[in-house]
């Protein structure tokens, strides 16, 4: 069902118009609710030339407009952004934050009867597959929680968990560890004699196909495991060379420290509302 409550969006960057993008290619809002303030007045013109979104002179003058508020900013200004809009009175609206790291408390003691949301989208959510998750303040009413379901699940499929299991999701749903293992798998092959182009073709269906396997095996990734290692043939000898070179260890190593990452900037900002 379309939302038909009025959206504003502070901060006019990448994630705001990969979110635009798929509310409006979608026909889940229609752009003349879409509200959007940015500090570049060439960016804030180029959405509203493209998309049909209005412009506001002001992030005060969005907050005003909408009825959920995204506030799409870098993490290290969101605290200057919730000082800026303090004065307001957020009553029956629901601010939505993107902002990695940025716990909600920030938004619960600086927007006056703010509800909020906290949302974490992965880069493939622009095309439709994301692994997106979400968190509801216990303000949050239904009919807010269903539109803020009904804009992200267009983007993927979204996995609504309590805050404090968000920096968790945001470190594993990152793609760039994944993009690069998939990279080492094509110049491997590279290494071993097939040009470039064939490479990337062959890892990609390799890949694909294993995916497939796994989408119609779920919760059996052992068993998948178990069945593609024939004992003393390749894949065994294969996985016997990940064991040597700490493959586990490093992995689960660059998903802690991604959450640990996304944790700090939380952190710091507890301590300074505290």
């Amino acid at each position: 069902m379309p939302v038909t409550r009025k959206i504003s969006f502070i901060g006019g960057g990448k994630i705001t118009e990969i979110l635009i993008a798929n509310m409006t290619a979608r026909a889940v809002v229609d752009p003349a609710l879409i509200t959007v303030s940015n500090p570049g007045k060439a960016r804030l013109e180029d959405l509203h030339k493209r998309f049909g979104v209005n412009k506001a002179s002001s992030n005060g003058d969005a907050a005003a407009s909408g009825d959920i508020i995204f506030v799409c900013v870098r993490s290290e200004i969101a605290s200057a952004v919730a000082e800026e809009l303090g004065g307001m009175d957020f009553s029956g609206k629901t601010v939505v934050t993107i902002s990695a790291g940025v716990p909600m408390k920030l938004y619960r003691e600086k927007l006056k009867n703010a509800s909020v949301v906290r949302v974490m989208p992965n880069p493939p959510s622009k095309i439709g597959y994301g692994a997106i998750a979400v968190s509801f303040d216990d303000r949050i009413d239904g009919k807010a929680r269903e539109d803020v379901m009904e804009i992200f699940s267009s983007m993927g499929k979204c996995f609504v968990l309590p805050e404090e299991k968000i920096n968790i999701l945001t470190s594993i749903t990152c793609p760039a560890p994944v993009f690069a293992f998939c990279s080492a798998i094509i110049q491997s092959s590279v290494l071993l004699g097939i040009d470039h182009a064939t490479s990337e073709d062959l890892v990609f269906h390799t890949i694909q196909g294993c995916l497939k396997e796994w989408e119609h095996n779920p919760g059996q990734m052992a068993k998948l495991l178990t069945e593609t290692s024939t004992p003393g043939g390749i894949s065994v000898q294969q996985l016997f060379s990940l064991d040597k070179g700490g493959f586990g260890g490093v992995i689960k190593q660059t998903y802690v420290d991604g959450w640990a990452k996304s944790k700090e900037f939380g952190d710091r900002i507890l301590k300074s509302l505290d």
